[in-house]
């Protein structure tokens, strides 16, 4: 018998079990995970001009600015003094109340009896001012009244009052105390007596100025002498 035979078959089982044995040794692999598909989105197609027409926006309207009108200034108002204002006149048979400045009418006893000496010649006997006799009582000469008697010489006032239209000065206190202010300030011709004697008092104030603020103030102590009339 050949004996090469069973050399051969035991050649081969020896190779056999060689390679089982490497196989169960090897390291097993662990197969790597199929990577999961990551569905692809399809995208949308895109419009074409011919479907979808590109839209032109609409032009915007610039705002044209609006002019402001410039006011063209006009000629200043020149300021005018505020008038002070005179009561109406009572009604003829109505006496008006009078008012006076009491601090002015003080201050215009010492003019009537010593700076002036106006008690030489006329008393006020409403406010027991003694005087002489040679001018009348001057109690309510702002009404244009003296005492029953006297001259006409002796009371320019009440032709004075007469001329400017004041025919009852007991209606009209406020007007008849500013004539009497223009009188004493410069006597009509007239009245040449009253004329000497302002002419002085002039002297004695140092000017017509002076002899201006003196005479209302005089004016202030007759109105409070009628007042009590």
């Amino acid at each position: 018998m050949d004996k090469r035979g069973p050399l051969l078959a035991a050649l081969i089982a020896g190779t056999m079990t060689i390679s089982l044995l490497l196989l169960s040794c090897s390291p097993k692999t662990t197969p790597a995970p199929s990577p999961i598909p990551t569905p692809t989105l399809n995208p949308s197609p895109t419009p074409t001009a011919a479907a979808n027409p590109t839209l032109t926006p609409a032009p915007t309207a610039t705002p044209t600015p609006v002019a402001t009108p410039t006011a063209t200034p006009g000629p200043t108002p020149t300021p005018t003094l505020a008038a002070t204002l005179t009561p109406a006149p009572t009604p003829g048979g109505t006496a008006a109340p009078i008012s006076f400045d009491r601090a002015l009418a003080e201050q215009a006893r010492q003019l009537y009896t010593a700076k002036y000496v106006c008690n030489v010649c006329h008393s006020i006997s409403a406010l027991n001012i003694a005087g002489g006799s040679l001018g009348p009582d001057l109690s309510a000469v702002l009404l244009g009244r003296v005492p029953t008697g006297t001259a006409p010489a002796l009371n320019p006032i009440r032709r004075w009052f007469d001329e400017k239209g004041l025919a009852r000065p007991e209606g009209d206190p406020i007007k008849a105390g500013e004539l009497l202010v223009a009188f004493l300030a410069s006597p009509p011709d007239y009245a040449p007596t009253k004329q000497v004697q302002v002419a002085a008092f002039k002297g004695t104030a140092g000017g017509e100025a002076p002899w201006l603020t003196d005479v209302k103030a005089l004016v202030e102590l007759l109105k409070e002498a009628a007042a009590k009339q």
